[in-house]
């Protein structure tokens, strides 16, 4: 119990990222931290999520495009448009709580949208295997591989072209110019993580650390906050002027995933979309058959429940 207590006392204090010296200490705690959840969700269109299984190929999407949700991201950075231009993002909710949010952004009340869940050690253990650190004289070869990064038409994209792959958490920044309430002095220039608060100190120059290229793909303003969003950014070297890039899904992320169906399915219709998912597994290499115990699908919680018009 002793040592239990003391590791679980170190963790707080390592992730006590408003107590942080500087905003890159912050920052870099966030970096560094960013493992350990339950599990990470993804909501999209039933069609999307086929495919991914189908083809084994995750899309990621260029910061700069304007498929990207938060379109105030890309024009915060407007002195790093080559930074964003050729930076791509995979993004994750992270936590197993269905998102009212969630089901509204990207379901849009579409009776085919799904949620998919993976495991917390799973995904982390992908993110682990295609991580490539921007550092000069180090082999990534195995990485890179892992990560088979290709361009939309499936063209690869050549190793040499590639700077860096992270995965890492999202920061909410308010800034004073984008708070004029009077009760948010609380999250005046601040940026947030975990509903802790790091608070810049005098002297330091908010707007050229927060909106620097370097954090380019990983700061939304606050008022997405409620996403609790981890990216993963696969970094270019050159912009090859394309609005999405894919990499390869392993088997055993395909093995663990989880679906839940969409709120505004129609109880008569859920063995058919089921059913739909069960053939696009087993064409994918997962044995249903074998892992009977295993609850795959599960409706949704909110079923019935939502109404976006």
């Amino acid at each position: 119990m002793g040592n239990a207590n003391t590791n679980e006392k170190k963790k707080t204090q390592e992730v006590d990222f408003s107590k942080a010296e500087s905003f890159d200490l912050a920052a870099g705690m966030v970096l560094n931290k960013c493992v350990g959840y339950h599990c990470y969700q993804h909501y999209s269109r039933m069609e999307s999520i086929l495919t991914k299984i189908i083809q084994k190929r995750w899309f990621l999407t260029r910061c700069s495009s304007k498929k990207m949700n938060d379109w105030q991201e890309p024009r915060k950075f407007d002195n790093w448009q080559g930074a964003l231009k050729r930076s791509y993002v995979a993004c994750f909710v992270r936590g197993s709580a269905e998102d009212v949010a969630m089901w509204g952004l990207y379901g849009k009340s579409n009776p085919l949208a799904l949620r998919v869940t993976i495991p917390g050690k799973t995904l982390e253990k992908w993110m682990s295997e295609i991580e490539i650190k921007a550092s000069k004289g180090k082999s990534c070869s195995d990485r890179l591989k892992k990560l088979g990064a290709k361009k939309s038409d499936g063209t690869p994209i050549h190793s040499r072209d590639i700077c860096a792959s992270v995965f890492r958490d999202v920061l909410y920044a308010a800034v004073n110019k984008d708070d004029h309430e009077e009760f948010a002095t609380v999250r005046s220039n601040a940026v947030c993580w975990r509903n802790k608060y790091y608070h810049f100190k005098d002297g330091e120059d908010v707007e050229s650390r927060v909106f620097s290229g370097q954090y380019a793909g990983f700061i939304k303003d606050y008022e997405w906050n409620y996403e609790k969003e981890t990216r993963l950014c696969v970094e270019l070297k050159k912009d090859i002027g394309e609005d999405n890039i894919s990499i390869a899904i392993p088997d055993y992320v395909i093995e663990n995933m989880r679906f839940t169906l969409s709120p505004w399915l129609p109880k008569e219709n859920e063995r058919i979309v089921v059913s739909i998912l069960k053939t696009v597994l087993k064409d994918a290499g997962v044995d249903i058959e074998k892992n009977k115990s295993v609850q795959r699908f599960h409706h949704s919680n909110l079923r019935g429940a939502l109404n976006f018009k």
